[in-house]
């Protein structure tokens, strides 16, 4: 991410994906966001995984208010808004859950907070749900900067990421 450039602009907002559960997007998506944070970067960590986020477990803070609050109701954005001691990294969890989540990704309120975000951060990084366990990854995909596709060795199918990457 450091060194991948478009012109003289890094990749500021970046979604994490797989194409299926435990091939570890979560573990993969809280150490860049660390690292990146260790060397200086300011870093927003955004649970996308509107349906089984997850993230809020692994840093000890709370699942609520989060991002599906925050596309509800944009005057909330300070209020979502968690850290847990690690210098330079915000949080954003998944918030409480809706019922048709994918349509929140489709929203001009993503829009303007992906907007806002950029200006905010130095990175942004969104762990979203697998590929095949809903449609936000590649809803999401074509909003950001870019993707780090996750795969796990012997554990991720050939077929089932190839289809993935399709």
């Amino acid at each position: 991410l450091l060194y991948l450039q478009s012109g003289d602009q890094h990749p500021k907002v970046v979604l994490v994906t797989s194409a299926e559960p435990n091939e570890g997007k979560t573990t993969v998506t809280v150490n860049l966001a660390h690292t990146l944070a260790f060397g200086g970067s300011r870093v927003l960590l955004v649970d996308g995984d509107l349906r089984k986020g997850s993230l809020c477990k692994m840093l000890g803070l709370q699942p609520s208010p989060g991002l599906s609050d925050l596309l509800d109701d944009q005057t909330m954005a300070d209020k979502v808004i968690q850290t847990n001691g690690v210098p330079n990294v915000s949080f954003i969890a998944s918030g409480k859950i809706h019922r048709n989540p994918g349509d929140a990704f489709l929203s001009t309120e993503l829009k303007d907070l992906l907007t806002a975000w950029r200006q905010q951060y130095d990175y942004v990084l969104i762990d979203s749900s697998p590929i095949f366990a809903a449609d936000d990854a590649p809803t999401l995909a074509p909003k950001v900067d870019g993707v780090i596709f996750v795969v796990r060795s012997r554990f991720s199918r050939a077929r089932a990421v190839s289809t993935a990457l399709e």
